[in-house]
C-alpha cells in the first residue's frame, strides 16, 4: 500500500509505517548522514527535528525584533515634531539674562 504524502502519520498502517521506516533509513544511509544502526538513525533523525526547530526560532525571533524596529520607527517619526518643538524653545532666547 503506497503512502500518500498528506497522511497523517497516526492513520498510516502497520505495513505503511515499516515502509515509511525503510525509506527514511536507505536515504540516511545512502546519504552518509546515519550508520545502519537504530540508535544512529534516531539521533540523526531528532538532531533534524531539533535543527528544524531551532530554524523556526531563529526566524520568529528575527519576525519579532523587525516587528519591534517598525513599532519604535513608527513612534520616533510620531515624536519627532513634538522633538523639533522642545528644541526650538529650548533655543529660544527670551533676552531675560
Amino acid at each position: 500500500m503506497a503512502i500518500n504524502p498528506t497522511d497523517p502519520l497516526t492513520t498510516l498502517t502497520n505495513a505503511q509505517c515499516a515502509q515509511l521506516r525503510d525509506d527514511l533509513a536507505a536515504l540516511l544511509v545512502a546519504s552518509g548522514t546515519a550508520a545502519p544502526t537504530v540508535r544512529q538513525l534516531k539521533r540523526r533523525v531528532r538532531a533534524g527535528i531539533d535543527w528544524h526547530l531551532d530554524k523556526a526560532d531563529e526566524q520568529a525571533e528575527r519576525d519579532a525584533t523587525e516587528r519591534a524596529n517598525i513599532q519604535r520607527q513608527a513612534e520616533d517619526a510620531e515624536l519627532r515634531p513634538i522633538r523639533a518643538r522642545r528644541a526650538a524653545r529650548q533655543r529660544t532666547d527670551y533676552g531675560l539674562d
